[in-house]
């Protein structure tokens, strides 16, 4: 029996650091978790509200493998408004945002296809690019988002000229919205080259000050874009997302839907329209604004007070996540893990320039997250190995 397809498929880094998190809490540890996105620390009643009432309500039949018509419409007037622009139900496909990511990749793309990924970014990216066998190269979006970037050089090698290259700001998991103009010379050699653009679009409404500016000026038939109802509305068991793109696009990720889950369940779907329509979809956004912005401020004094004040890869001002500078093997979030109870997410799973740093997510019940950060800046004040970088 070959395994050429079975080697290809791995699982998602955090998940990883999960189970063994919850194999210690099972074991009566006392874990905080920082590891993974869980938004334990924004109930969202109005969608629970919403999803109680469908459930009760609608048969729990079949639905077009595309979506639910109600959300496509809902959706499609929703980014007409936020683009500028006419966007029709019939481009707009509904499925997890992460299976959305290989689903784009895909449609797009044939094997040894060049595909070019931010590094770090989301694990997803490389591993779908890599069960596709596609031929992955990337670009530092660490120095971007600094703004320290060698401007006479370019991520387009001579001759060099992807299929697709990811875009991912705010970046997971940099916590931070940089300034479109860092990424101006990336998009102009894409779009001369006629590179497709995926935007991952799931923290766009969460970037928590002004500084990414005026998104760019795309070709938008060369342009796929994907957001997430689980992430922006803190429900990320819900595996709720949905795409924006051509139509000859959005018919293959529909057929690629219909193959493998079917559907997603129509209940849900129909739940998500009442509440993106409600006015209380845009509150929630409001307040999960104005209480990240005081879980970073208080990460920043926490690891101030510990004498690690330069520790922060980047000051977090999107998303749920920070980076903090530490060996991002795993060996060091198992060791925080094992002595200190404390989980975190190896950088190394992002990639090669985050290789080391840690991912913390301050996304979980508040009284947790601030118990996990005092552990884990008691942990890196006191043994000075998880700090070397030699």
């Amino acid at each position: 029996m070959t395994k050429a397809w079975a080697d290809r498929i791995h699982s998602q880094p955090m998940f990883d650091i999960l189970s063994m998190a919850h194999e210690m809490d099972l074991s009566g540890n006392d874990v905080k978790h920082l590891e993974i996105g869980d938004t334990e620390g924004f109930e969202n009643f109005a969608l629970r509200e919403h999803l109680v009432a469908r459930a009760k309500s609608e048969r729990l039949g079949y639905c077009p493998s595309g979506g639910e018509p109600r959300l496509r419409e809902v959706v499609a007037e929703m980014l007409t408004n936020d683009l500028g622009r006419s966007v029709e139900a019939d481009q707009i496909a509904i499925a997890p945002a992460n299976f959305l990511i290989l689903q784009a990749m895909a449609a797009i793309s044939k094997p040894q296809s060049g595909i070019l990924l931010p590094d770090p970014g989301f694990p997803t990216y490389r591993l779908a690019a890599e069960f596709l066998n596609l031929d992955v190269s990337t670009y530092n979006t660490i120095q971007k988002h600094l703004g320290s970037e060698d401007l006479e050089t370019t991520a387009f090698a001579e001759g060099y000229q992807p299929a697709m290259v990811v875009m991912s700001n705010p970046n997971n998991p940099l916590g931070h919205g940089a300034p479109w103009s860092r990424y101006e010379k990336l998009l102009k050699d894409a779009q001369q080259g006629e590179s497709w653009l995926l935007f991952d679009e799931t923290y766009v409404k969460l970037c928590y000050d002004q500084s990414m500016g005026d998104p760019p000026a795309v070709d938008e038939e060369r342009c796929i874009r994907i957001y997430s109802v689980s992430k922006e509305h803190a429900v990320p068991g819900l595996r709720m997302g949905y795409c924006l793109g051509p139509r000859e696009v959005i018919d293959v990720i529909n057929r690629f839907t219909s193959l493998t889950v079917s559907c997603v369940p129509s209940f849900i779907q129909l739940a998500v329209a009442d509440y993106l329509e409600s006015d209380r979809s845009k509150s929630f956004v409001r307040e999960v604004h104005e209480e990240m912005k005081k879980r970073f401020r208080m990460l920043e004094e926490r690891l101030e007070a510990n004498g690690l004040d330069s520790s922060l890869v980047i000051r977090p001002n999107a998303g749920f996540y920070a980076m903090i500078r530490t060996p991002g093997s795993r060996e060091s979030a198992e060791e925080m893990l094992k002595m200190d109870g404390v989980a975190t997410c190896p950088g190394s799973g992002f990639g090669s320039n985050s290789a080391e740093s840690i991912r913390v997510s301050l996304a979980g019940s508040l009284e947790a997250v601030l118990e996990g950060i005092d552990r884990l800046a008691g942990a890196l004040a006191g043994r000075p190995h998880l700090t070397s970088r030699d």
